[in-house]
């Protein structure tokens, strides 16, 4: 079952936030900000809980938000995950939150870590590649190679 997060749910999010860090190999969650976001999108009606015999096993956390440089307002996703069955019902879900917010766009991104390619999914729901996001993780960094 899909529902709108409460304020209940938070400690959850961030579990599901630390398990998602922990399968894909990616860094741990900041669990104060982290709590703060999951926090805010609930107080704006924008985050999403996914249950299975009444355990939340997936979410979506997003923001809705002017866009910084175009004359648009987003419903971004800012962090998704879904550890059950229903992904797919999650996704149509927070899309049909977009669309009774009366956003201009929908933005989601996809862990590069990711174990399978997301792209037919999102396309199934008419989402299209705008930008490719590259990180330099400075922590891992021991030395910069000079450029050639």
């Amino acid at each position: 079952m899909i529902r709108y997060a409460t304020e209940l749910d938070v400690e959850r999010i961030l579990y599901m936030a630390s398990m998602f860090s922990e399968k894909y190999k990616t860094p741990p969650p900041h669990m104060e900000r982290a709590k703060k976001l999951a926090q805010l999108s609930i107080m704006c009606g924008t985050c999403l809980i996914d249950e299975e015999n009444h355990i939340p096993v997936g979410c979506i956390v997003g923001i809705r938000a002017p866009h910084p440089f175009m004359d648009m307002h987003i419903l971004a996703s800012m962090f998704t995950c879904s550890f059950g069955q229903n992904g797919f019902a999650l996704m149509r879900e927070f899309v049909d939150l977009g669309k009774r917010l009366g956003v201009d766009a929908i933005t989601t991104s996809v862990q590069f870590s990711y174990d399978k390619d997301p792209s037919r999914v999102l396309r199934h729901f008419g989402f299209e590649p705008t930008e490719v996001g590259w990180q330099l993780n400075l922590q891992e960094q021991t030395c910069l190679k000079p450029s050639p």
